[in-house]
């Protein structure tokens, strides 16, 4: 079927099952305050790949992503789906503080 994986290991295996070393070296960072081996800007740009899709499928439409502001060029529409309302008593301005 063109699914390049050892045998008998099953799709999806490792995700929720302590992940491979990137989960061990994030883990470790935390407590050290070090760097991770992967930048963090590789992580976010892969996560917001994931959000525009959804947004995009969920819209029907083509839509233009601006990289430099985090933001869908002239719609307002798509741009409002970028994040939700946050119940109390959890809230980013009071993780930021």
């Amino acid at each position: 079927m063109g699914l390049d994986r050892p045998a008998g290991r099953r799709i999806g295996a490792g995700l929720h099952d302590g992940g491979g070393p990137e989960h061990r070296n994030f883990l470790d960072c935390v407590k050290s305050r070090e760097k991770t081996y992967a930048h963090e800007g590789l992580g976010h740009r892969a996560a917001s790949f994931a959000h525009i899709g959804t947004i995009a499928a969920k819209l029907g439409r083509k839509l233009k992503w601006d990289t430099k502001n985090d933001v869908f060029i002239g719609d307002d529409e798509a741009n409002k789906m970028l994040s939700r309302p946050e119940r109390e008593p959890w809230s980013m301005a009071k993780a930021l503080a």
